[in-house]
């Protein structure tokens, strides 16, 4: 299966298995940026309900709204105890 999981203007496609974890998810991040940012620092929030996976041990087979090519977003941690927004850019353009 592959998911995006998408930041800001940025998409990350990260191959996976069902019983792959959210830890695994934020490792894949974490190396898409070349290390800049650790997976301890992320977050991976569903969309479904713009919740935090926060446990990085359970598996993407508990959500059941995770299928091929699903969406879920990422966002960094940029404080002591602040996250980024979860902002998404809109890159597809309109032509009415």
């Amino acid at each position: 299966m592959l998911l995006r999981i998408k930041r800001k203007n940025q998409v990350y496609f990260v191959p996976c298995h069902e019983d792959d974890t959210i830890g695994y998810l934020k490792d894949q991040v974490s190396l898409a940026t070349k290390n800049e940012t650790k997976a301890k620092h992320m977050r991976i929030i569903n969309p479904k309900d713009n919740m935090p996976l926060e446990d990085d041990g359970e598996q993407i087979n508990k959500y059941s709204n995770l299928k091929n090519e699903s969406e879920l977003y990422v966002v960094f941690q940029i404080g002591e105890e602040d996250w980024e927004a979860v902002h998404i850019e809109d890159t597809e353009s309109n032509n009415e």
